[in-house]
């Protein structure tokens, strides 16, 4: 089962600015209603799988409201891009059980990326 949402630059993050913070808000919103429609057809067994073009944390990795809220509904797995450039993003990591992957074609070397 996949859920998503554009998402946005988080908190803590180099280009983060307040003017960011309305758009991080309602990307959140975003997820949360994508969340409570997918638990609507969620049955026991499946894999939930969240996608988001920007990454959901900081380089730090720290908790954000996307964190929070894929903890909260239970997601699997969490696959972002956007990356480009030098800034650096662990390919694969964990965090609080959840394992999330980074697919930016540059940064994959414009290779297929194992999720499941």
């Amino acid at each position: 089962m996949i859920a998503g949402s554009r998402g946005w630059t988080c908190p803590g993050s180099a280009d983060y600015t307040e003017r960011d913070r309305t758009l991080y808000l309602r990307e959140a919103e975003r997820f949360r209603l994508a969340f409570q429609e997918a638990e609507k057809v969620r049955r026991e067994g499946d894999t939930l799988i969240a996608l988001i073009h920007y990454p959901p944390f900081n380089v730090k990795k720290e908790d954000t409201l996307f964190t929070a809220l894929f903890e909260k509904n239970g997601v699997d797995k969490v696959v972002f891009g956007h990356l480009h450039g030098s800034g650096y993003f662990p390919l694969k990591c964990e965090k609080a059980g959840i394992e999330y992957f980074l697919t930016s074609c540059d940064k994959v070397k414009f290779s297929l990326t194992q999720i499941c």
